[in-house]
């Protein structure tokens, strides 16, 4: 095979890469994701010898659509739409170079045979594929934005679809025999226009998705406040029943008195335990729907409460973007005590969480805010020190909370107040993928 047209197949494959990156999530580690190019493209470049058009065409999209699958977070609508549209974007960008070198003297076939005019066409087909999915990527933003419904992404890969046919047919009536220059003029022209209409679906996709966005930010809203409202009820009810009970403590003492004076302490038992029953007395709210989270916020506000310390949490989110319940105690659990012996060396003395998911950004959002007397010591590197010389505390289990973080492909940021003393961690997680 001449070297041009390899490594023109290989700039191919760096644009395609480049163009995927920027608008999916890779999964796999890099290493396997550049294999995973090499081999495609070597199947591409082996279908190139053939020469025709159709099956090129049929292949590179076959293939770019397992390099999706198998490399990035995607659903098969969403692979499909991206494997179309480099497909037509390759196949236009090359049969309208040849169009436009075409109008400059050598005949449509030319670069078959002569060299010059084979890597003018390169050089230039290249370009505008390079700038073409430069500008479409520019207008995808899978990272920031969940992916539409299956339907909508369907519907838009019929315009990049037709196109593809469309194509194929300029190519045979290009190939089939001599035509005037005027005759390549119009269809360049026409794949310009063709180029074009298929741009239009991605600033609609950005627009779909951003409307997609902003409604699931409106339902959680409506959810948080309905879920806010009925906690609010059922704290008032229990408020209610608690003063009932300490209303009614009197005749309770006065029965229990009564059966003692009788000799009666079997019954003095039972009566007891019928009252240790009653749900005014049970103390332990359910503070998350994660009974892991849960059991680990019960106890530091057991812990804050007979401290002396003020302790609030507020856990927004039903699914925690946790595998299994060590990573779920390793960040909580060494987010809380770095806060807690922060927090008990100062005063006023309290520590707040707040769990809650960011719909703009597909993340939950952790931050945990404690007073904090001075600011933590760090490498100059972004990490806390691990030292129990440190006055705020904050550098016990740092590694164990990095670890967790960087597992789950989040961030962590801190932040010092001074005028306010007050230390904030803010972990960011990015939220499940949905079953694809």
């Amino acid at each position: 095979m001449n070297s041009i047209i390899l490594l023109n197949i290989l700039v191919e494959a760096i644009i395609a890469y480049f163009y995927l990156n920027r608008v999916l999530i890779r999964k796999k580690r890099l290493p396997v994701t550049i294999l995973s190019f090499l081999a495609a493209y070597v199947i591409i470049a082996l279908a190139y010898e053939q020469l025709h058009f159709t099956l090129n065409a049929l292949c590179f999209l076959l293939v770019h659509l397992a390099i999706i699958r198998i490399n990035y977070r995607s659903s098969w609508p969403i692979a499909f739409l991206h494997s179309l549209l480099l497909t037509f974007v390759m196949a236009s960008t090359d049969i309208l170079s040849i169009c436009i070198v075409t109008m400059l003297g050598p005949g449509f076939n030319s670069y078959l045979s002569d060299t010059s005019v084979l890597i003018l066409v390169a050089v230039l087909s290249k370009v505008l594929y390079f700038a073409a999915a430069f500008i479409m990527s520019g207008y995808t933003d899978m990272k920031r934005f969940p992916e539409s419904s299956s339907s909508i992404v369907l519907v838009l890969s019929i315009l990049p679809a037709f196109s593809l046919v469309t194509l194929t047919g300029i190519t045979y009536i290009l190939s089939a025999g001599d035509l005037s220059s005027g005759s390549f003029s119009l269809i360049a022209v026409s794949l310009l226009a063709l180029l074009l209409a298929n741009y239009i679906i991605f600033p609609i996709y950005r627009k779909i998705q951003s409307a997609e966005s902003e409604n699931a930010s409106l339902q959680l809203s409506l959810a948080r406040d309905e879920a806010d409202a009925e906690t609010y009820r059922l704290l008032r009810s229990q408020y209610e029943a608690q003063r009932i009970l300490i209303h009614d403590t009197k005749n309770h003492l006065d029965v229990i008195r009564t059966l003692a004076e009788a000799g009666e302490d079997a019954k003095i038992k039972e009566y007891i335990s019928s009252l240790e029953e009653l749900p005014e007395l049970n103390r332990n709210m359910r503070l998350s729907q994660d009974s892991i989270l849960n059991i680990i916020l019960l106890r530091f506000s057991d812990y804050c409460r007979m401290n002396g310390l003020s302790f609030s949490s507020t856990v927004l989110i039903d699914q925690l973007p946790f595998a299994d319940a060590k990573d779920i105690t390793a960040l909580f659990g060494n987010l809380l005590s770095n806060a807690v012996e922060a927090a008990e060396k100062t005063d006023p003395k309290y520590v707040d969480l707040i769990v809650k998911e960011d719909p703009a950004l597909h993340r939950v959002r952790i931050a945990v805010t404690n007073s904090c007397n001075q600011a933590p010591v760090s490498d100059g590197k972004g990490h806390l020190l691990s030292s129990k010389a440190d006055a705020s505390s904050h550098g016990y289990g740092t590694k164990s909370i990095e670890r967790v973080v960087q597992k789950y492909g989040g961030s962590c940021t801190v932040d010092y107040n001074e005028a306010e003393n007050r230390f904030t961690a803010v972990v960011l997680l990015p939220m499940p993928p949905a079953d694809l």
